[in-house]
């Protein structure tokens, strides 16, 4: 004897519950990875997440958005000062080097 589906409209139990957010969370899930992974957002990183995560559209309307959006810049590289190292400060925040040392 099979049993008939459970229709979460009609049927309040625990099992009805618990299948519609199982299958609630799997839809979710596959909305972000649509999202997320797709060719759209590759340059638009930051905008994806945007979309996957503080929205509630569907992966089918933020892929033209993705699309027409442009790519991230790259981000720059802040250049260093490299400092040898030798002598430190004892007090100073971070160890800092002595000037005099340098």
């Amino acid at each position: 004897m099979s049993q008939q589906p459970v229709d979460p409209m009609t049927d309040h139990s625990k099992a009805a519950y618990d299948a519609a957010y199982a299958e609630a969370a799997l839809a979710e899930r596959a909305r972000l990875a649509a999202i997320l992974n797709s060719p759209e957002a590759t340059g638009r990183t930051e905008l994806a997440r945007y979309l996957a995560f503080a929205t509630d559209f569907t992966a089918a309307a933020c892929l033209p958005l993705l699309r027409a959006a442009p790519k991230e810049a790259p981000a720059l590289v802040q250049e260093s000062r490299f400092i040898p190292a030798g002598p430190r400060a004892d007090d100073a925040p971070g160890g800092l080097v002595l000037a005099a040392d340098l």
